[in-house]
């Protein structure tokens, strides 16, 4: 961890923290020690931690975070999040991009699909036992926050995250309301919020959204075939060198012992083992389960 990153960190958190109790007319938050204990589990060296939310304004992160100790976490990087930013809309010149890849922010490309190196790198940061925050929405929704409202599909990748980590992540919802009045849209003054607002903020149990979606992760595991079934006799492939190919927790063959043809008899046989559709059908079936999470917190939310 960088010192730059230490600082930016630290910067905007306690300038969130500032906002939130001088800016605004009251802050609630519930629920809040879900995620407080999810931090201090013993064993996060290899699970990590995912919060999804809805999307209502274009300061939900960071301001949502000035909400949390500021010892544990906002002066302490390993308990603050990673999230996702659009490369398009913040990283989109040198100061940009070294202020958000130091404040720990991921640069994901939208339209480039769940295997791109964004969802990547959420899987790794999540494997080594992070937190990573996912707005599966994908864009400012304040429609959810009026009555009749609704969430937005969810996007694939967060389904793709929870898919190819290790072990099934801690997953906690979490509601976001009153964010929508800071930063309303259309506004007059694009960068300017407004104060005197009321916030909530809620965080989910994640015990009964967790394991419904390991069920699901554990189900699509045990029907994909074995690497071991692969017939790679005609290939050459030695008993050691057999034993090198595996296939991952996200799906993808690690080929990095093989090479030359090899490799290619390996990705084309495991091509053929595997049912990509069911692959998918598991994705849409978690990222649903995710959403309907984040939907009933909302109907059970304490209001602003």
């Amino acid at each position: 961890m960088s010192i730059e990153s230490r600082l930016t960190l630290a910067t905007v958190g306690l300038g969130s923290r500032l906002f939130l109790k001088t800016a605004c007319a009251s802050v609630k938050v519930h629920g809040l020690q879900h995620l407080l204990t999810a931090l201090d589990e013993a064993g996060r060296n290899d699970r990590g931690i995912i919060t999804v939310s809805n999307h209502i304004s274009v300061v939900d992160d960071p301001l949502v975070w000035g909400a949390l100790p500021v010892r544990q976490c906002i002066l302490n990087p390993r308990n603050m999040r990673w999230t996702l930013g659009a490369s398009d809309i913040m990283f989109t010149g040198p100061v940009y991009k070294w202020f958000f890849r130091n404040g720990q922010v991921i640069e994901t490309v939208r339209g480039a699909g769940v295997h791109q190196p964004a969802v990547d790198l959420a899987v790794a940061k999540l494997n080594s036992g992070a937190w990573v925050h996912v707005f599966p929405e994908g864009q400012v929704n304040q429609e959810s926050c009026q009555s009749g409202g609704e969430l937005l599909r969810f996007k694939w990748g967060v389904g793709r995250m929870v898919m190819s980590t290790t072990k099934t992540p801690v997953i906690i919802p979490m509601h976001i309301e009153g964010l929508q009045k800071v930063m309303p849209e259309p506004r007059r003054f694009k960068f300017l919020p407004r104060i005197g607002r009321h916030i909530s903020i809620t965080f989910g149990d994640p015990e009964a959204l967790t394991q419904e979606v390991d069920i699901l992760v554990q189900r699509w595991r045990s029907s994909r075939p074995s690497i071991q079934s692969l017939e790679l006799s005609s290939a050459g492939v030695s008993p050691p060198a057999h034993e090198a190919v595996v296939l991952n927790l996200g799906g993808d063959l690690d080929t990095a012992r093989l090479s030359g043809e090899v490799r290619k008899q390996a990705i084309d046989n495991l091509g053929k083992a595997i049912d990509w559709t069911d692959e998918e059908r598991a994705r849409v079936n978690i990222v649903a389960v995710l959403q309907k999470g984040v939907a009933d917190l909302a109907l059970n939310a304490h209001p602003p």
